[in-house]
């Protein structure tokens, strides 16, 4: 099902809404990610204090969003920390929900999008996510 999601740059953009937080662990060292011209052109936000959710939604729950140059396949996923987001996809912007406990500590973390095309997989560039003491 899908929903809209406010961000704080007051965008409304789409999301699949999540009735669980359930994430999918991300493959370590994969040799099909492959480096292909797939670049983040806009993401957001770009920090966040520790446990304070950011681009709230109803529900309370946390969210990002990330602009690519180029259109994405509809099962291309954020990836944060080594964690594959569930995410959704509408032409060059993916959205997904946040868990809670991946901004719970304060540190820098790699964000980038996978997309999967023809069986491959392709990484774009990693951004940083930032999450500051209160």
């Amino acid at each position: 099902m899908l929903t809209r999601i406010k961000t704080s740059r007051s965008r409304v953009l789409p999301v699949m809404f999540l009735l669980s937080m359930a994430t999918l662990p991300l493959f370590q060292g994969c040799s099909e990610h492959r480096s292909t011209n797939l670049i983040i052109s806009a993401w957001g936000p770009h920090t966040t204090q520790v446990g304070v959710a950011f681009n709230t939604q109803p529900n309370g729950d946390a969210a990002f969003w990330v602009d690519t140059n180029q259109k994405l396949s509809s099962n291309a996923t954020i990836v944060f920390n080594s964690v594959k987001l569930k995410s959704a996809v509408t032409r060059k912007l993916v959205t997904a929900l946040v868990p809670a406990d991946l901004y719970a500590k304060k540190g820098t973390y790699p964000l980038y999008v996978v997309n999967t095309v023809k069986g491959n997989q392709e990484k774009s560039n990693t951004v940083d996510f930032i999450v500051t003491p209160k």
